[in-house]
């Protein structure tokens, strides 16, 4: 039988959850294979369902994160769920989510300084310039 879990008053799946704090795991290693991220750089989360997301915590590097480590907040960026801190980004996450509510997955990272940032919204993927250009990819 699967268990429920209540957050932000509505009852969620453990499962749809775990899954979720299982996916930003799993982004967090492929994007330091894939070198798109370097030590806690950036940041990723996942709508689980409206006004509740999973988002990687503060200052956390990806190589060592496990699914307990992710946070799970509401629109107000409130922790529902977890013991970190939830990333600093997470206002941004929220705000995206509000205005494209179509996509479920926000990726973040910065490429370093020379080369600003990286945000992946579902299959949008926009570069965000240091000189403030913004492309879509």
């Amino acid at each position: 039988m699967n268990k429920t879990v209540l957050l932000n008053n509505r009852e969620l799946s453990e499962v749809e959850v775990q899954s979720a704090r299982e996916a930003i795991v799993a982004m967090g290693k492929e994007l330091i294979e894939r070198k798109l991220v370097a030590g806690s750089w950036g940041n990723v989360s996942v709508k689980i369902a409206d006004g509740v997301y999973a988002v990687t915590p503060s200052g956390r590097g990806y190589a060592n994160q496990e699914p307990k480590d992710i946070v799970i907040i509401d629109n107000a960026c409130s922790t529902l769920d977890g013991e970190l801190t939830p990333s600093s980004e997470s206002k941004l996450h929220t705000a995206i989510y509000k205005a494209c509510p179509a996509h479920d997955l926000i990726v973040h990272t910065k490429l370093g300084e020379d080369h600003g940032c990286l945000i992946v919204i579902g299959v949008v993927i926009l570069h965000f310039r240091l000189n403030g250009q913004c492309d879509e990819i």
